[in-house]
């Protein structure tokens, strides 16, 4: 039954061995003090919810490799007891709400599925390691102020960084692709490293940006090798030199730009989309 045990008050919890699934949603949600579960060997999943707002779980006791982590699992949970693992499949939401203030994406886990990190208000360090797609609302409603995208990245989902306190985002990735993944309420400057050859698609979500008083910058570190440019769309910015490496503005590439007053053009350029 789902919310079976919500709320309750008990430590620890020990499943019979002759358990073999559980398919009770939000089994444990909200029980605050809950610290230890051991389960038996036969399951391998965790149920959608199962542990959510359970703030002091420090250990599960597993017998078998659990394979999935379901949907909103440890929403709201400990974050000392994060688990990455590329080998595990996770659900929408699986750590949000959780109170850590930094975090580091391990080696190997290269996709960070919807809502993953959502709400972590206290979250200002993040190192992405190697990781290649981001996914809508990965880290919506953290508190990073600075943010570096490696060269590994490849896409970024939909509103997948939304932070009040935005400062800067510096863009490594050779060919990445944004889909009004950042929402901004204030000044946020974008430095392009020299290792971009390619960044397309809508950097900014929020549709009335353009009428509004944010402002992206664009600065191209030295020596860019730059071909292809078309993330400035409802920006808010006024003025813009592309390096000379660039080759291709894509469609929509300055769509919305209502303040741009200047925009300087390089002789390398080939080609100009639409809108």
């Amino acid at each position: 039954e789902q919310y079976a045990f919500q709320g309750a008050q008990f430590r620890g919890v020990v499943f019979p061995e002759g358990l073999t699934t559980i398919e009770a949603d939000w089994l444990f949600d909200c029980c605050s003090r809950l610290e230890e579960a051991t389960l038996p060997a036969m399951i391998t999943e965790f149920a959608p919810g199962m542990f959510r707002g359970c703030k002091s779980l420090k250990k599960i006791n597993t017998a078998a490799p659990i394979t999935r982590y379901g949907d909103f699992c440890f929403d709201g949970a400990n974050s000392e007891f994060l688990l990455l693992d590329p080998n595990i499949e996770y659900g929408i939401n699986v750590f949000a709400n959780m109170d850590g203030e930094s975090l580091t994406i391990p080696d190997g886990f290269t996709v960070i599925p919807s809502g993953m990190f959502s709400g972590w208000s206290n979250l200002k360090d993040l190192d992405l390691g190697n990781v290649q797609e981001i996914g809508f609302s990965a880290f919506n409603g953290c508190a990073i102020t600075s943010l570096v995208l490696p060269e590994s990245v490849r896409r970024v989902g939909e509103l997948a960084f939304s932070s009040p306190s935005l400062e800067s985002v510096e863009i490594r990735s050779e060919r990445v692709v944004f889909d009004g993944s950042f929402s901004i309420d204030q000044d946020v400057s974008v430095l392009m490293a020299n290792t971009v050859l390619s960044a397309t698609g809508s950097f900014v979500w929020r549709a009335d940006l353009g009428g509004g008083s944010s402002r992206l910058s664009f600065t191209f570190e030295e020596g860019s090798r730059l071909e292809e440019f078309g993330i400035a769309a409802r920006s808010g910015i006024n003025s813009i030199s592309l390096p000379r490496s660039v080759k291709r503005l894509t469609e929509k590439a300055f769509y919305g730009c209502s303040s741009m007053r200047s925009i300087e053009l390089p002789e390398s350029l080939e080609y100009i989309g639409d809108q």
